[in-house]
């Protein structure tokens, strides 16, 4: 699965940008690397060198226009090398021509641009291969007051007044084996940010091991801190809402998932769905659903909707749940 969402960089003004024919010029490496289709292939690992004349020194702008097929969703990786040195890499997530940018500082005159593709992969009846068409040089005017924290730059940091805004595509939220990876990523990097925590307002707690199940509900099992259940149905408690107001409910759980989807959580008050959860580890996490809830007395439940099991892949979407936390929402 792909860590990120997306990247983050400086939109490219085109008209400043000089075009390179990827197959004019350049030197190729690897055995499974070829011109076809006015572009460059790499059926393997290999790489393509150009000598690149570099008007003047400061940061550079890098494109390059590329497709890539995946391996178990896992697209081409592609590094950037100049005069041997790495100064960044691009993640191709795309099966149609798109372009991929990265930016690098470089010392004026010709240097040797090099791009690798270090990711090969054959399971057939997928093959991971990479086809580059052209790419793009522009300088960068002025000063960019942005923080790559990752490469590619999925993670950024930039001034905003007295703070620092960050923007993140890394899929923390949805870390499926790494739970506890994900939560300790978070709270590391704002830390070293120099973020600072104020404690949580106080909150509720519904242990799920005391909330009572559907009547008949076959496949559930009641542990001594959770519970289990391996079917669709609900399990509900008494919940008294003492100030009406927006809330920020967490359910504390995990599951195993079936053709790439995790259990699926639907909240409801009264009967009427409040918001939905896919519980997306196989490890402890909580996930939020946000939601406006009136002064009173209701019944708040768990509704599991999404079971499922395929004996030929061995696969079944399973669900625990530990307990759910209200608290006000800031």
């Amino acid at each position: 699965m792909d860590m990120a969402k997306a990247t983050f960089m400086p939109e490219l003004t085109l008209a400043s940008a000089k075009k390179f024919e990827a197959e004019v010029n350049a030197r190729l490496e690897g055995q499974g690397v070829g011109v076809q289709d006015e572009g460059i292939f790499f059926w393997t690992n290999g790489r393509a060198h150009w000598q690149v004349n570099f008007p003047k020194t400061g940061k550079y702008y890098f494109a390059l226009m590329a497709t890539g097929t995946p391996v178990e969703g896992v697209y081409p990786i592609v590094e950037i090398h100049l005069d041997g040195e790495r100064v960044g890499m691009l993640h191709i997530s795309s099966e149609k021509p798109n372009l991929f940018g990265h930016l690098f500082h470089a010392k004026a005159g010709k240097r040797r641009l090099t791009i690798a593709f270090i990711n090969d992969a054959w399971r057939p009846p997928e093959d991971r291969n990479l086809w580059v068409d052209y790419f793009l040089l522009a300088p960068m005017e002025g000063e960019i007051a942005v923080d790559m924290l990752t490469l590619p730059p999925a993670l950024v940091s930039m001034p905003i007044g007295e703070g620092r805004l960050i923007l993140n595509a890394i899929r923390w939220d949805e870390a499926g084996r790494n739970g506890k990876k994900a939560q300790r990523f978070f709270a590391t990097l704002l830390t070293a940010l120099g973020a600072k925590f104020q404690r949580p307002a106080e909150v509720s707690v519904i242990e799920a091991e005391l909330m009572s199940p559907q009547p008949n509900l076959q496949w559930f099992r009641r542990e001594t801190d959770h519970i289990y259940m391996g079917t669709n149905g609900y399990v509900e408690a008494k919940v008294k809402i003492v100030k009406g107001g927006r809330y920020r409910i967490g359910v504390w759980a995990k599951g195993t998932a079936m053709k790439g989807v995790y259990p699926v959580l639907a909240l409801e008050i009264d009967g009427k769905e409040i918001g939905r959860v896919e519980c997306r580890s196989d490890e402890w996490s909580i996930h939020f659903v946000t939601a406006e809830l009136p002064q009173g007395n209701y019944t708040f439940r768990l509704r599991f909707v999404n079971d499922a099991y395929d004996p030929i892949a061995g696969e079944d979407r399973n669900l625990w749940v530990d307990k759910i936390e209200f608290e006000p929402a800031q």
